[in-house]
Order: structure tokens, then sequence, then C-alpha cells
């Protein structure tokens, strides 16, 4: 009896040390984003170190990489990093820190020596204008675009698709961006999603767009069309030449 009892004691003990050792870390989180968004990176590397000591969450490997990284320590970093990975996170988190390592590792690489010779561009021979003295006259079969209302309309949408692709894909890297740079696991999460939701809008937009702007020009073409009729005259001068055009519709 008196065995058991110990055995339900030292259970208990364990889990209150255990419960008391993660409050304990979060604390430490807790000063340790405040110490970042102060931009007292290395007082944040402390704090972190103290909460991973005290309740070894994976994420908090991945955090001390960055404030690493903000401490110019590149090789500190993607040590942090490389544990991460082999926690085993999800593909998006694993494809984020992969990136960072191989940034890391581009800003250690050694630059190239000082004195090594620069190849000199190569001078093209600049090639005499054509002076055409007599007009020429060019006779084409085409239509304004301006009297296709349909292929006006669909063109206009296709360039207002366009414009909201690249407002979704600098959303995207603006969120991307900003998850570098948050401390919190989750947030980090939130951020990458809102990335990836973000950068399919514009892709369907952008392939939107193109195909509008297609069926606009498709549109211009199988219309039926007015013959234009235009003369170009080029006239020599001091300064170089003048142009004169006429057209007749």
């Amino acid at each position: 009896m008196r065995v058991q009892l110990s055995f339900v004691v030292l259970a208990a003990l364990t889990t209150s040390a255990i419960a008391g050792a993660k409050d304990e870390a979060k604390i430490h989180r807790d000063k340790a984003n405040a110490a970042h968004a102060a931009g007292k990176y290395d007082e944040a590397r402390k704090e972190l170190e103290i909460a991973y000591a005290l309740d070894p969450q994976p994420a908090l490997l991945y955090a001390l990489g960055q404030v690493n990284v903000m401490q110019g320590q590149c090789a500190k970093a993607i040590t942090f990093y490389e544990r991460f990975l082999e926690s085993n996170p999800s593909e998006s988190q694993a494809k984020k820190t992969r990136e960072a390592i191989e940034t890391c590792r581009k800003l250690l690489a050694p630059e190239p020596p000082a004195n090594e010779p620069v190849e000199k561009p190569i001078d093209k021979p600049i090639e005499k204008p054509i002076i055409i003295e007599k007009p020429v006259t060019i006779v084409t079969s085409t239509r304004p675009w301006y009297t296709d209302v349909v292929g006006d309309v669909l063109v206009g949408a296709g360039l207002a698709a366009g414009i909201a692709s690249v407002i979704f894909y600098r959303g995207a890297l603006a969120d991307r961006d900003e998850a570098d740079i948050v401390m919190s696991y989750g947030a980090y999460d939130e951020l990458i999603e809102s990335a990836d939701n973000k950068q399919t809008y514009a892709l369907v937009f952008a392939a939107s767009g193109a195909a509008l702007i297609t069926a606009g020009i498709v549109s211009y073409i199988v219309r039926d069309r007015t013959v234009e009729s235009r003369t170009i005259s080029v006239i020599p001068t001091a300064q170089g030449g003048l142009v004169t055009w006429f057209a007749r519709f």
C-alpha cells in the first residue's frame, strides 16, 4: 500500500513539474517576443534559449534561427534551421526553412577576388541609317480598333484581371516576408496559408486576363475590315530627317 502511494505521489510531482516548466517557458517566450519587437535581438536570443531548455518545442528552433540571422550569425542560424527540419515540420514550413538555409549559405559564400579581370563589352559597329528620299505608299487592309466594342470590352476586362493578379501576387510576397520575422508559430502558419491563397488567386486572374485579352485580339482580327491607305515620306535634313505621314480611311 505504501509503495503504491509513493508511485502516485511521484507521478503527481512529475506532472506538476512539467506544467511548471511549460508555464515558465511561456514567460520567456513572451519576453523574447517583446525584445524582438524592440530590436533587442541578443536579449531575444537568450530568452528563446532559456525557453527551449525548459520546454523544447520545435518552433523555438526556427525562431532561434531567425533571431541569429538578425544578428548576422548565419552559420548558427543554419544549425538551428537544420535541427528544426529534423523535427519533421509541415511541407510549407520545411520549404520556407530550406529557402532560409539557402539564403544563409549564399551570404556565407566567399566573394570573388577584387583584382579579377573584368571583360569589356564588345562595341558593335554603328549601322548607317537608310535614307528614303522618295515617298513610299503603304496600302493595308485593316480596321480601326476603336470601332470593335466587343474587342474593347474583352481587352479591358483582361487588363483589369491582370491588375488584380499583380495586386494578389504582391500581397502574397508581403505575407511571406512578414512570416520571416514573426516569432509566433501560429502566426507563421496563418501568414504562409494566406500567401498561398493569394498566389493561387494571382494565377487565376493572370490566366483569365490572358484569355480575355487573347479573345479581344481575335475579335479585332475576325471583324470586317476597312481599307486604309498610308503614304510615308522621309526627307533628309541637316539634323537627320523629316518624316511626313498621310492616311486615307
